[in-house]
């Protein structure tokens, strides 16, 4: 399962969920946890340690040289209040890092997670949703929640690769723990607060724009 995190709101209510009672057993399942949010991304992997007791978790793409199984993907890297600035590839900051960070990181690992998959049998975006003719600039007439939001509403891991689950979850611990052990979670959706599906602007559920990327 991918997970790939979307700003929301301050993520109160959902459904019942207590991690010592509802995380099921990841006993044999390798877990990779992307990203610089050490509070998460570290708090996610001893939730998961003790309560689901997976085979290993992996803090990084190093494990890559390591396993030959790849069960959980969390994508938890982001930035969101910056100065307007682009990467070393040309792209805005927000879109090159929230996004094309994430896809590339995906695209490496995607063979052996489809292998393990065969082995198993945001309201803040611009109003078109994504400006394509900008991307590679800095995109300084956006404010800071717009460059954002546009980084955040692409899914098209969805669809393109249908034997794999990939959710999106409001960025906290609790969403993450859910999202990777629940068996109700259903691929393309964006859930927030916990278990809480449907919660997306029409713009995050533009199949043809998350398509068109």
């Amino acid at each position: 399962m991918a997970h790939v995190t979307l700003f929301g709101s301050r993520n109160k209510g959902g459904i019942s969920f207590d991690p010592a009672r509802d995380i099921k057993t990841l006993a044999g399942q390798v877990v990779l946890i992307s990203g610089a949010a050490a509070d998460l991304r570290g708090q996610t992997a001893i939730e998961l340690a003790r309560f689901g007791r997976p085979a290993r978790i992996y803090c990084a793409a190093a494990f890559i040289a390591k396993e030959e199984r790849l069960d959980t993907l969390v994508l938890n890297a982001g930035i969101i209040r910056i100065m307007p600035g682009t990467t070393n590839e040309g792209y805005e900051d927000h879109f090159g890092l929230n996004y094309f960070g994430d896809a590339f990181l995906s695209r490496l690992l995607m063979p052996i997670m489809l292998r393990t998959a065969q082995q198993e049998g945001p309201s803040m975006a611009p109003v078109e949703g994504i400006q394509f003719e900008n991307l590679k600039t800095e995109c300084t007439e956006m404010s800071y929640l717009q460059r954002y939001g546009q980084s955040k509403i692409a899914r098209e891991l969805t669809y393109r690769f249908p034997t794999l689950t990939a959710a999106s979850v409001h960025p906290e611990v609790r969403n993450y723990l859910w999202a990777i052990s629940s068996s109700e979670v259903v691929s393309g959706k964006y859930y927030e607060p916990v278990g809480t599906p449907d919660r997306e602007t029409k713009m995050a559920q533009n199949t043809e724009l998350s398509r068109k990327l």
